[in-house]
């Protein structure tokens, strides 16, 4: 489960449009179960905070494309992680695509 938090700053248009650079923060928790002799279940919490910097493009019937790259750095985590699960609490750059609808008014 996450729950973010973002600042956008479009500084070659006045809408939500074209390229953007953006400051958030996400609360994520994990939980997950180790294979070990005995079975153990994990779980905790994460907070980071991450840059980024995209562009959006206008598509037909008010829908949004959103490119993006950025940087992702946890720091506060209450979990230990194992496996697969410890990839998650590292520092490192992430990217993406979103589509997103405009509500009209």
């Amino acid at each position: 489960m996450s729950f973010g938090l973002f600042a956008e700053w479009y500084p070659l248009s006045k809408q939500l449009r074209r390229l953007y650079v953006g400051v958030g923060s996400y609360f994520d928790y994990l939980g997950y179960i180790t294979k070990s002799e005995k079975i153990e279940e994990a779980s905790g919490e994460i907070l980071s905070v991450i840059s980024q910097l995209g562009y959006k493009f206008s598509l037909p019937h008010h829908f949004l494309l959103d490119v993006f790259c950025g940087y992702k750095y946890p720091y506060q985590t209450e979990v230990k992680a194992y496996g697969r699960a410890s990839d998650y609490l590292k520092s490192g750059f992430q990217y993406g695509i979103s589509l997103k609808r405009v509500l009209s008014q």
